[in-house]
């Protein structure tokens, strides 16, 4: 009896340790199909394929466990279509590149295609190609094998920029810790986010559609609803489109949208234009120059009091002004992305309004006149800022 229970133990420790060394020896990755160019049947192809050659397939990460992964990204277009491996830190592994030819194979042929150049890179990453990188990715530049990835491509200080969070990814974003935002990607080019602040104060929704285009081009609609909350009663919404020239690194971001803003706590409902523009500027791999401004015209009442000692109590006559105001508002500062986890970041910098007030005639000067403005008399505003940005969840 104790023969036979031994040989049991050692038939279990045996199996554990073979199902140990399997789990040890299989190979992660996680697959990238960016155009698409697989469909759903496709891909189940390639995870029983590559299933063979102990690789899994896996859509989501633990950061922590980052290097333990191998990145695979599929890219291309009629022309030409790459396969692109990579390391935890984006240096490239191997690549396999295919002419047009690709797209007249059957979907499983281009499947065995794939999964073979799969295998062969990573048991062999030493003979792989690493002249075919990819031609149209608006995500990465020519250094992108060297440069750790930038995953903070999808926002300014607050402002968006056209390109989208990947699917699975989750963005938290705060200003002043007063304000708490969080960004959802749904798919690759759709995402939702919401936000408010600590006294739940307003609260607001943010849907985006990103359109990656040819190149460094990029574009996108969106709008941000904010409503009151807590007995106050007014609501507003921002709708707009941007376009966005540039990579992950260095990129220029133009938004025009139209600003709704209004209810029963207001007194003169706004409906106006609003132009944006954000840049970011890599000034080393882990410092950025990033800057979002605003542009808005408003028009202003005011009161002019005329009289020997004018003011709003004591005057002789009065008359009603209407007054073109322009204001130009913004952020502008560096991020600091964290070296060890550089899925997180710090921002500091300065928040400003400037304000630009349609000048008055002669007659509205002199020591017989008070004007009254109702927006005050004032021409700017500047106080620093801090924010701080990082990815949660489990996908890089």
């Amino acid at each position: 009896m104790k023969k036979l229970f031994r040989l049991m133990a050692a038939v279990t420790v045996l199996v554990a340790v073979s199902q140990y060394s399997t789990a040890q020896n299989k190979t992660l990755m996680l697959w990238d199909d960016t155009e698409d160019l697989l469909s759903n049947s496709g891909e189940t192809m390639l995870i029983s394929k590559l299933a063979a050659s102990d690789i899994e397939i896996v859509m989501t990460l633990d950061y922590k466990k980052r290097c333990d992964y191998v990145y695979a990204e599929l890219n291309g277009n009629l022309n030409k279509v790459t396969l692109s491996l990579y390391d935890c830190n984006k240096k490239v592994i191997g690549t396999k590149s295919w002419l047009s030819k690709f797209f007249s194979l059957s979907e499983e042929e281009r499947v065995t295609l794939l999964a073979y150049a799969i295998v062969e890179i990573i048991e062999n990453p030493q003979l792989a190609n690493v002249s075919g990188a990819p031609d149209d990715d608006v995500r990465f530049t020519d250094d992108r094998f060297t440069v750790p990835f930038n995953h903070h491509t999808t926002r300014y200080f607050f402002s968006p920029s056209s390109f989208n969070l990947r699917r699975g990814e989750l963005y938290y974003n705060t200003v002043y810790f007063a304000t708490h935002d969080l960004q959802y990607g749904i798919t690759d080019h759709f995402s939702v986010g919401m936000g408010t602040t600590p006294a739940l104060l307003p609260f607001y929704v943010t849907p985006k559609y990103s359109f990656p285009l040819k190149g460094k081009h990029a574009v996108s609609i969106g709008t941000l609803f904010f409503i009151g909350t807590w007995g106050t009663d007014f609501f507003g919404n921002l709708g707009y489109g941007t376009y966005t020239y540039g990579d992950q690194f260095n990129n220029v971001t133009i938004g025009l949208g139209h600003f709704y803003f209004g209810g029963g706590s207001v007194d003169k409902p706004v409906s106006k234009p609003l132009f944006n523009v954000g840049v970011m500027a890599r000034m080393s791999d882990y410092l950025y120059f990033v800057t979002e401004n605003y542009y808005l015209n408003v028009n202003e009442s005011a009161t002019a009091y005329f009289g020997t000692e004018p003011s709003p109590w004591q005057y002789d006559y009065m008359k009603d002004l209407s007054l073109n105001n322009h204001f130009v508002a913004g952020m502008s500062g560096f991020r600091f992305i964290n070296k060890s986890r550089n899925v997180s970041a710090w921002q500091f910098g300065l928040t400003y309004v400037l304000r630009f007030r349609e000048a008055l005639g002669s007659e509205y000067k002199g020591d017989n006149v008070y004007i009254s403005y109702n927006l005050g008399d004032w021409n700017r505003f500047v106080i620093p800022t801090i924010s701080f940005v990082s990815k949660l969840g489990k996908r890089i």
